[in-house]
């Protein structure tokens, strides 16, 4: 069985993923954290199939998540992938550097679909 966690402060977008991923993935074990903070301490509770994670949050962005989580969980922080509205320079840079995929809100939700499978693959 798949499992996800989200990480992401807005709470309409954290039920329109989880929703998707049921679609896709019957059955699926999904959780949420409101920021990275929160999801570093949902981290420690499952060796999820996939992580996917908000660039701005209040208390710890998703790029500082995305540090934390590789330092003290590498094999999660591999399967982490970003969604954002406005990525800056900075943070495209960053994707780039550490071969995270990232997809651009707002998004088709096949294009959703997709872009999960992809991670699969990596």
């Amino acid at each position: 069985m798949e499992s996800f966690l989200i990480v992401d402060d807005d709470s309409r977008l954290s039920a329109l993923y989880k929703f998707l991923i049921t679609v896709k993935f019957e059955g699926a074990l999904i959780k949420c954290a409101e920021n990275g903070l929160e999801g570093l301490e949902r981290a420690e509770e499952s060796d999820y199939s996939l992580i996917i994670s908000d660039i701005e949050m209040p208390e710890m962005d998703g790029i500082d998540f995305y540090k934390n989580l590789k330092k003290e969980y590498p094999f999660l922080a591999k399967k982490t992938v970003f969604i954002t509205g406005s990525p800056s320079g900075t943070h495209l840079s960053y994707f780039e550097q550490e071969k995270r995929p990232w997809l651009p809100k707002p998004f088709d939700p096949y294009v959703f679909f997709d872009f999960i499978e992809a991670a699969f693959r990596k």
